[in-house]
C-alpha cells in the first residue's frame, strides 16, 4: 500500500491507489479521474490559491472569481475605507 494514498474503485471490482498531493481533491466529471489542486469554480471553489488581504470577491460567471484589491477605486464603491493599515485603508 502506498503511504498517504486515496483508494478509488473503478466500478468493476478493481481498486486504484492515487497518491495525495497539495490542494483539494476533486473530479471534473461524474466518475472522472481524481485530481488534487486549487478547487475550480465548477466544483465549488474560488479558482484561486490565495486572496488579497481586505480584497473583495466578485463572481465571474463560471471562471475563477475576480479579486478587487484593497484601497482601489473599485473597492471604495463597495466599502467605506478608513485608517491606514499595511495595505492602505482598511474596509469598514
Amino acid at each position: 500500500m502506498t503511504s498517504n494514498a486515496v483508494i478509488t474503485g473503478n466500478g468493476t471490482g478493481a481498486v486504484n491507489m492515487i497518491a495525495t498531493a497539495d490542494g483539494a481533491a476533486y473530479a471534473e466529471a461524474a466518475n472522472g479521474a481524481l485530481k488534487f489542486g486549487t478547487l475550480p469554480v465548477k466544483q465549488g471553489g474560488t479558482g484561486h490559491n490565495s486572496l488579497a488581504q481586505y480584497g473583495i470577491l466578485l463572481g465571474n460567471g463560471d471562471s475563477a472569481i475576480t479579486v478587487v484589491g484593497a484601497n482601489t477605486t473599485a473597492t471604495k464603491k463597495f466599502l467605506r475605507m478608513t485608517g491606514t493599515g499595511s495595505a492602505g485603508a482598511v474596509p469598514a
